[in-house]
């Protein structure tokens, strides 16, 4: 446990120096053995210490640390539909964030496709509707989503990003900031991929 901890630290901290989050938002969780690692709420996880990090059963029974994440039934619901699934990244990324409030976007594709890269990581990305963050409702359209793949756009408000352990989840975060950049940079200039990966 001591080394998830130790990586749930490290990739919180490389989130908030990436600017993937900003203030006390995102949240990211590690299945250690049965239990899970979550960060609390109220904090950036910036600048979280091993002591505050809430350690969670999987029917969401709190066993120590702060006041987990009140995305943490999202976590749990992702975890309970795959078990492939050993760590989960939520952030709320500019240039995602800008794509996931636009009107009229393609549920089925959130943006457009640039790079071989994100097609073989990402490819179409859906988005789901908005919800309140931490409700019941957020936390089932994501496991829906996420029980078929690895990444999922919320509407007006982030991505969420899993992984069997932290760098994969942490770098499919990376390449759709990346993409969303580029989406802003070339407006309706780009030259867009046929998708590899539903």
């Amino acid at each position: 446990m001591k080394n998830d901890l130790e990586t749930l630290l490290y990739f919180c901290r490389l989130a908030f120096e990436r600017r993937l989050v900003c203030g006390s938002g995102g949240n990211i969780s590690v299945r250690s053995g049965k239990y899970i690692l979550i960060t609390p709420m109220g904090y950036s996880i910036g600048a979280l210490t091993g002591d505050v990090i809430s350690k969670m059963e999987m029917d969401g029974a709190l066993l120590g640390g702060g006041k987990p994440s009140k995305e943490f039934g999202m976590h749990l619901a992702c975890y309970h539909c795959r078990n492939d699934v050993n760590a989960i990244v939520h952030v709320h990324p500019t240039y995602a964030v800008a794509v996931s409030c636009l009107k009229d976007s393609d549920r089925e594709c959130a943006m457009p496709i640039y790079t071989a890269g994100y097609n073989a990581r990402v490819g179409k990305l859906p988005i789901v509707q908005y919800a309140p963050p931490g409700s019941a409702e957020l936390a089932a359209m994501t496991a829906d989503i996420i029980s078929q793949r690895d990444s999922v756009m919320l509407a007006n408000h982030g991505i969420v990003t899993v992984g069997s352990e932290l760098q994969s989840a942490y770098n499919i975060a990376e390449e759709i900031e990346e993409n969303a950049h580029q989406y802003w940079l070339l407006g309706s200039s780009g030259r867009v991929l046929p998708a590899s990966k539903d």
